[in-house]
């Protein structure tokens, strides 16, 4: 009787052990199935913006690499953002954004090089190898190292939930116009036709036509840069533009800041076909830190950018402002500024008159100048503007003679786009 019961329990244990064992097995087969299938559900949608604000909208550009990484096809984000793309056929390839402006890719390597100039290189680690995908015929690089060339961001989860709505993971979005705060409204996506990418039941209440990214004319998306000084700072912060505009402007600073920090931020957003404007010089112009007469620093170094690294833009020269010496003495109790009298400098220069002929004779022929007090007049009766009109008002109630106000701002930032994207 024990014998049998024996014999019994362990028929039933050896039946349940390959029961169980089959079952891993089939568990163990399925489970890559089912993530696969996950996977493939996932939809991922990439996000070009227009210079309208609009967004052109491609399902069919991400594609994940075997690492779970979200990889981007190279040449058709390089067509969708207007970049070059060249493929050297040695597996290397680049997304060129300007003539010294790309990302250089090589084929299983995690390594590429942002050019930001024509001399400046950095070497940049991606989070996946870029490679060629025999599934898309594509070379793919991750999504983020376009980041160097263009502004970037990937969303995903709650603050896109409109879009999971649509069936939609995540996001990926980039624009040459504009840092991305956060997900693009699902009423501004249009697809490559300029049709409204997403149905909706509200009636579309769009006041323009919306033109696909591949539409757009090379003059509505031209930048108008400013670089400058205080005064620039404060038109960057108070005037309404009317053109794609980008303020590059430290307060205080002139030609060494303009050369260590500044030509570094324009060569970093500018296109082919953009407008530098010039506006420096009112805080170094009677210098004698720079070893040199400062407009001749100046025009050297802008004479070569305009032949080399922005030798693809139209390059101006805005003349230094005038100041009021008289408002500048009463508010500082001394002069600093002056538009005509010597200035206690080792170059001899006769004010912000003589600085500014000086430099405009030393600028090159590829260069134009820009007559800023033309538009601004030297003092305050020059003008239809009262003192406190004209100048910055300070918390003394005083004005500083220096700084110009809300409306002159105004004034001179219209001047500059008339003059130069006209």
């Amino acid at each position: 009787m024990y014998k049998e019961r024996y014999h019994y329990y362990k028929k039933i244990t050896r039946l349940l052990t390959l029961i169980l064992c089959v079952g891993y097995i089939i568990l163990y087969l399925i489970t890559p199935l089912k993530v696969q299938a996950a996977e493939a559900e996932k939809k991922y949608l990439v996000l070009v913006q227009n210079s309208n604000r609009s967004w052109t909208a491609y399902e069919d550009m991400i594609e994940p690499s075997p690492q779970k990484k979200l990889m981007i096809k190279a040449k058709p984000i390089a067509e969708a953002l207007r970049f070059d793309y060249i493929n050297f056929g040695d597996g290397e390839f680049i997304i060129q954004r300007g003539d010294f402006r790309y990302n250089s890719y090589e084929r299983n390597s995690a390594s590429y090089v942002f050019q930001s100039s024509s001399t400046l290189s950095v070497n940049k680690t991606a989070s996946n190898v870029a490679y060629y995908s025999d599934k898309s015929g594509c070379n793919l690089c991750h999504i983020s190292t376009l980041r160097t060339i263009i502004n970037y961001r990937y969303f995903t989860g709650s603050e896109i939930a409109d879009y999971r709505k649509a069936g939609y993971t995540s996001i990926v979005c980039y624009s040459r116009y504009q840092v991305i705060d956060e997900a693009p409204d699902i009423r501004e996506v249009y697809d490559t036709e300029g049709d409204k990418f997403f149905s909706q039941d509200e009636p579309d209440t769009t006041d323009q036509i919306i033109s696909s990214a591949i539409n757009l004319s090379e003059e509505d998306e031209r930048q108008l840069i400013i670089v400058g000084d205080s005064r620039t700072n404060n038109m960057s912060k108070w005037v309404s533009t009317t053109v794609n505009t980008q303020f590059i402007a430290k307060s205080g600073e002139g030609y060494l800041w303009f050369e260590q920090n500044g030509i570094e931020d324009v060569n970093m957003i500018k296109n082919p076909g953009d407008v530098i404007v010039i506006w420096l010089g009112v805080n170094d112009y009677f210098s004698n830190a720079l070893g040199t007469d400062p407009w001749k620093a100046y025009s050297q170094k802008i004479n070569e950018l305009a032949a080399t690294d922005w030798a693809d833009c139209s390059v101006y020269v805005a003349e230094v402002g005038y100041v009021d010496t008289n408002y500048i003495y009463n508010y500082n109790n001394k002069i600093t500024r002056a538009n005509v009298s010597q200035i206690n400098s080792p170059y001899k220069i006769q004010g912000i008159q003589e600085f500014n002929k000086k430099l405009r004779n030393s600028l090159s022929q590829d260069i134009t100048w820009i007559n800023t007090n033309d538009i601004i007049g030297i003092k305050a009766n020059d003008t239809d503007l009262t003192p406190e009109e004209l100048w910055v008002v300070r918390s003394n109630g005083m004005v500083d003679g220096l700084h110009y106000g809300v409306e002159v701002s105004q004034k001179v930032y219209n001047h500059f786009v008339n003059t130069t994207m006209n």
